[in-house]
C-alpha cells in the first residue's frame, strides 16, 4: 500500500471512530435530557452561544461575515473550514467534522459533550457529573494551531514585502506628473489647482500599467479578474 493510500485510510478510520464516539455521547445525553428538563435547559443554554463569537474568542482567524472561512482548528488548511453564521453551524471539507457550537467546542478542546457544555455555559451539569477533556490531545492541538498560524503569518509577511517592493519598482519607473496624461486627467476632473500640492507628495505618472476588473462567470462563486484597459 502506498504512503498516500495509507494516510487516507488512517484519516478515514479516525473520522469513523470519532463519529461513533460522538453518536454514543449524543444518545447518552439524549436519554439524560428526556428524564431531566433542567439538564435539557442547560444544554440549550450552551447551544444558544453564538458560534461566530466562540470562534473569535478561540482565535480561529476566520474571514467573512455570513460565511466565515479559514483554516480548520483540527486539520489546518487555508479555507477548508467554514462557519455559516445564519444557520449557526460549521463544516470542514478536510477532516469532515461539522455541527453546532457544541460540536465546535468539542473539536477544539478534544472534549466530550458535557465538558463542551460546561465551557459554553460556564456552569457544571445539573446532574453533578463532570465532563472529560483529553488534555494531552488538546495541548497538542493548540500547539499545532499556533505553529500553523505562525507559518501563515510568515507567508503573509513574505507576500506583503514582495508586493511592497513591486509597488516601489513601479513608482521608481514613473515620471513627474507635470505635463503627463495624469495631469490632463486631474485637470479635466477639476483638480488642476491641486497639482502643485500633489507633486510635492511624490505622485508619479506611469505608462503601460494594466487596469484590472472583475466579472461574474456562470457556475463559479468567485468573479474572474480580467484586464479592462492596458496602458
Amino acid at each position: 500500500m502506498s504512503g498516500d493510500a495509507l494516510a487516507i485510510g488512517q484519516l478515514a478510520a479516525s473520522v469513523v471512530d470519532r463519529a461513533r464516539a460522538a453518536m454514543d455521547d449524543f444518545y447518552e445525553m439524549e436519554a439524560v435530557m428526556r428524564d431531566n428538563p433542567e439538564f435539557e435547559a442547560w444544554v440549550e443554554d450552551a447551544r444558544a452561544v453564538d458560534i461566530a463569537e466562540e470562534a473569535r474568542a478561540r482565535g480561529l482567524g476566520l474571514r467573512g461575515t455570513v460565511e466565515m472561512v479559514g483554516p480548520c482548528p483540527d486539520c489546518g488548511g487555508s479555507d477548508r473550514f467554514a462557519i455559516n453564521t445564519r444557520k449557526q453551524v460549521f463544516n470542514c471539507r478536510g477532516c469532515g467534522e461539522s455541527g453546532d457550537v457544541i460540536a465546535l467546542t468539542r473539536l477544539i478542546d478534544k472534549s466530550d459533550f458535557r465538558a463542551a457544555c460546561e465551557h459554553l455555559t460556564g456552569k457544571p451539569a445539573p446532574d453533578g457529573k463532570a465532563g472529560t477533556v483529553d488534555q494531552k490531545a488538546a495541548l497538542q492541538a493548540a500547539a499545532d494551531r499556533a505553529a500553523k498560524a505562525a507559518q501563515r503569518e510568515a507567508e503573509h509577511n513574505t507576500w506583503r514585502e514582495g508586493e511592497r517592493r513591486r509597488a516601489y519598482e513601479i513608482w521608481c519607473g514613473g515620471a513627474p506628473v507635470a505635463g503627463s496624461e495624469t495631469a490632463d486627467y486631474l485637470a479635466a476632473r477639476g483638480l488642476g489647482d491641486v497639482l502643485p500640492l500633489l507633486a510635492t507628495r511624490r505622485l508619479r505618472h506611469v505608462n503601460g500599467l494594466d487596469y484590472w476588473h472583475q466579472r461574474s462567470v456562470p457556475g463559479q462563486k468567485k468573479p474572474k479578474p480580467f484586464v479592462l484597459h492596458h496602458g
